[in-house]
C-alpha cells in the first residue's frame, strides 16, 4: 500500500495554527460586546441606547484611552481571524478574498479611531472629526462585502443567514443615519445607541458563527487513519508544539493583564516609569509573531527568528519592576503593591522563560560554539563602577558626592556594594572557569544573575533617559546627576553581558556532564556506572 508522505508534526502544527486564528472570530467578538458594556458604565452620563459607539472614542472623552487599547486588542483578533479564514481553504479564492476584506476593515477600525475620531458631542467640529462618518461609512462597506463573500464559504444555510444579516445591517443602519444631523449639532438622539448596536452585534453574531463554522469544517479535514512515511515523523515539531503555543497564551494574558490593570483607577503608580505605556502590547505582539508558523520558507523564518529575540527583550523589561513588587509584600516597603501590574509583570516573566528556551535552541547540525572571553570581560567592566565608588565612599572619598557622608557613614556604602563585587568575580568565571567549579552551579547562579538585574536595569535604564528627555537627570540628595546616569547604565550593559557570557559558556560546555567541567573521562564513566 502506497505510503502518504505527510508530517505529523508540521500536519499537527498547522491545524492547531488556523483553528487558533479561527477561534479569535469568537475571541473578538466577545471581547467587543463585553468591553462596549463595561465602558458604558465608566463613561459618566453616558447612554448606550441614546448614545453611538464612537463617542466612548470622542476626542476628550474620559474612556478614550482606554478604548484605544481595546480597539488595538480588537482588531488583532480581527486580523488573526482574517489569516485564518485566508489560510482555511474553503473555496480557496472566495477565502482570500474574504479574508483580504475583513483584513481591511480590520485597518480601517484601527485607523479611524486613532486618527479621525468623533467630536465630542455639542463640540465644535474638526476636520479631522469630520471625516469620521465617511471613514465609518468605508468601514461598514468593507464590512457588508467580508458578509457577502464569506456567504459562499459554507453551504446553503450559511448564505441564508448572511444574506439575512446584510439586509439587517442596511435597514438598521440607515434607521441609524437619520440623526446623524441631530448628532452633529449636539442634540439628543434617542434610540441612536440602540439601533446602531443591533448593526455591530450582529457583526459580531456573524463573525462568531464563521469561526465555528469553520473550525468545525476544519476537524472534517483530519483522515487518522492514513498512513505516515516513519522516516518524515520528527521529534522537533512535536516538542515545539507545546511551548509555541504556551508562549501564545502567556502572551495573550500578558495584554489581557495590562488591559485590566489600565482599567483600574486608584493602583499604587510606582512602576508606570519603568516603561513606555505601550510595551506590554508591543513585547506580546511580537512574540506571538514570532511563534505561529506561517510557512516554511527561509527569509519568514528568519524575520520570525529576529522578532522572537525582539520580543524576548521587550518582555523582559515588561516585566521589570518584579523586585519591587516583592519587597513591597515586606516590612521593608509597606507602601502598598500595585497588584495588577504585578499580575502583568509576573505573566511577562513566564513568557520570559518560555520564549528564552525557544529562542536559545540550537539549530540541529550546527557547529560546535567557540569561546567567547569577551562576553565575560564586558561584564566584568559593566559590574565594576558600583563598588568602585560605594568602596571610595566608604574611605572617605566624594567623588559623585555633594559633601562627605552623603552615601552613608562608616562602611555602610561597602556592605550594599559586595553584591556587585561577587557579580564581577561571577562574570571573571565564565572565562576562566575552576577545575573544581561545578557547571551546574555556574550555570544556576549566571542566570540568577542575569534575571535579577534584567528585573531592574531595563526600568532603571528608561527612567535615565526619560529624565534626560523632560530637561535632566536630578540625582539623588548629595548625590550629583551623573552617578545614578553611571549605576543604572552599568546595570542594564551588566544585565546584556551577563546574560551573553552564561549563554556562551552553556554551549561550549553542553556536552560537559553538570558537576564538573574538567573532570576526565575515566572520571566521568566512574560517576555514571555508580
Amino acid at each position: 500500500m502506497a505510503t502518504n508522505n505527510i508530517n505529523p508534526g508540521r500536519f499537527f502544527g498547522n491545524f492547531v495554527l488556523n483553528k487558533t486564528l479561527l477561534t479569535c472570530g469568537i475571541y473578538s467578538a466577545l471581547f467587543y460586546i463585553i468591553t462596549d458594556q463595561l465602558a458604558s458604565t465608566w463613561y459618566n452620563g453616558y447612554s448606550i441606547i441614546n448614545q453611538n459607539y464612537s463617542e466612548l472614542l470622542a476626542t476628550g472623552a474620559p474612556t478614550r484611552p482606554v478604548m484605544l487599547m481595546v480597539s488595538v486588542v480588537y482588531n488583532i483578533l480581527v486580523a488573526a481571524f482574517a489569516i485564518g479564514i485566508w489560510s482555511s481553504g474553503h473555496q480557496k479564492r472566495t477565502s482570500k478574498i474574504t479574508g483580504a476584506l475583513i483584513i481591511g476593515y480590520a485597518i480601517l477600525s484601527m485607523v479611524t479611531p486613532l486618527f479621525f475620531q468623533m467630536d465630542m458631542r455639542g463640540a465644535q467640529a474638526t476636520p479631522n472629526g469630520s471625516l469620521h462618518p465617511v471613514m465609518t461609512a468605508v468601514m461598514s462597506l468593507f464590512v457588508v462585502l467580508s458578509i457577502g463573500f464569506g456567504a459562499f464559504l459554507l453551504p446553503k444555510w450559511f448564505r441564508i443567514y448572511s444574506f439575512f444579516t446584510i439586509i439587517l445591517l442596511i435597514v438598521f443602519g440607515f434607521i441609524t443615519s437619520l440623526q446623524v444631523p441631530q448628532l452633529a449639532l449636539g442634540q439628543t438622539t434617542p434610540f441612536m445607541g440602540f439601533t446602531e448596536r443591533i448593526n455591530i452585534y450582529s457583526t459580531m453574531l456573524w463573525f462568531a458563527v464563521l469561526s465555528v463554522a469553520l473550525l468545525k469544517a476544519e476537524k472534517e479535514k483530519i483522515r487518522p487513519n492514513e498512513p505516515v512515511q516513519a522516516a518524515e515523523c520528527t521529534l522537533i515539531d512535536g516538542k515545539n508544539i507545546f511551548k509555541n503555543w504556551f508562549a501564545l497564551a502567556l502572551s495573550a494574558a500578558v495584554i489581557i493583564a495590562e488591559i485590566i490593570k489600565l482599567l483600574i483607577s486608584g493602583r499604587p503608580d510606582y512602576a508606570d516609569s519603568f516603561s513606555p505605556v505601550l510595551l506590554p502590547f508591543a513585547s506580546a505582539t511580537l512574540a506571538a509573531a514570532a511563534v505561529i508558523k506561517f510557512n516554511n520558507s527561509s527569509t519568514w523564518l528568519r524575520v520570525q527568528r529576529a522578532l522572537l529575540w525582539i520580543g524576548l527583550l521587550l518582555m523582559v523589561w515588561t516585566a521589570n519592576g518584579l523586585p519591587f513588587d516583592l519587597l513591597r509584600l515586606t516590612p521593608l516597603m509597606p507602601q502598598g503593591i500595585d497588584w495588577p501590574g504585578f499580575a502583568t509583570r509576573l505573566l511577562a516573566l513566564a513568557a520570559v522563560i518560555v520564549l528564552a528556551r525557544l529562542a536559545f535552541k540550537e539549530p540541529a547540525g550546527s557547529e560546535p560554539y567557540g569561546k567567547n572571553n569577551w562576553y565575560g570581560y564586558a561584564a566584568f567592566f559593566f559590574a565594576l563602577p558600583y563598588p568602585l565608588l560605594r568602596t571610595c565612599w566608604a574611605f572617605g572619598g566624594t567623588i559623585g558626592l555633594t559633601h562627605a557622608g552623603a552615601a552613608g557613614v562608616g562602611f555602610a556604602p561597602l556592605i550594599i556594594a559586595i553584591p556587585w563585587v561577587l557579580a564581577a568575580v561571577l562574570a571573571l568565571m565564565f572565562v576562566h572557569t575552576p577545575h573544581w567549579m561545578s557547571r551546574r552551579f555556574l550555570l544556576t547562579a549566571g542566570w540568577s544573575a542575569t534575571v535579577i538585574v534584567a528585573m531592574i536595569g531595563p526600568a532603571a535604564f528608561w527612567m535615565i533617559i526619560t529624565s534626560l528627555v523632560k530637561g535632566g537627570v536630578q540625582g539623588p540628595e548629595g548625590m550629583d546627576a551623573w552617578v545614578p546616569f553611571l549605576f543604572y547604565t552599568s546595570w542594564f550593559l551588566f544585565a546584556i553581558a551577563i546574560g551573553a557570557a552564561t549563554r556562551s559558556y552553556q554551549l561550549r560546555t553542553s556536552g560537559t556532564p553538570a558537576f564538573s567541567v574538567n573532570e576526565s573521562a575515566s572520571d566521568v564513566t566512574n560517576i555514571l556506572k555508580k
